[in-house]
């Protein structure tokens, strides 16, 4: 699927073909996206705009979206949810990349910039600023 500038692709990551919007490119560092109750279409108001600064990647969580995969007891917890966007960032070769994320994708890409050393920018939900 297209949607002006932004394509919609699938990886495999941990046995489950998980979906994604992406749109822009260029040499900086990458945007990763994480939605909420919604899925990865949330984005798509802002996806054009943010892909003229950088590549962006809206990944739809396991059971959301156009994903495959179900959120049971034991992988609908933040830590593990933050483990299945890292092995997603292996899968699309982003080593380093900034976040943004809002509901359970804020408390995801938090725990991520505490955790994991990998972002390089946390946007939470509703702050106009930058946490690094």
């Amino acid at each position: 699927m297209t949607h002006g500038r932004v394509s919609r692709a699938q990886i495999q990551v941990k046995g489950t073909l998980l979906s994604y919007l992406e749109a822009g490119g260029g040499s900086a560092v990458p945007l990763f996206l994480l939605h909420g109750t919604f899925w990865s279409r949330a984005w798509l108001p802002v996806l054009p705009g943010l892909a003229a600064h950088s590549r962006c990647v809206a990944l739809d969580l396991p059971g959301f979206g156009a994903s495959d995969g179900e959120l049971d007891v034991h992988n609908a917890t933040v830590p593990e949810l933050a483990r299945t966007v890292l092995a997603a960032a292996d899968a699309l070769s982003m080593a380093r990349f900034d976040l943004a994320g809002h509901d359970i994708g804020g408390g995801i890409a938090q725990h991520l910039a505490a955790t994991s050393g990998r972002p390089r920018r946390n946007y939470p939900q509703g702050s106009g600023q930058a946490t690094e």
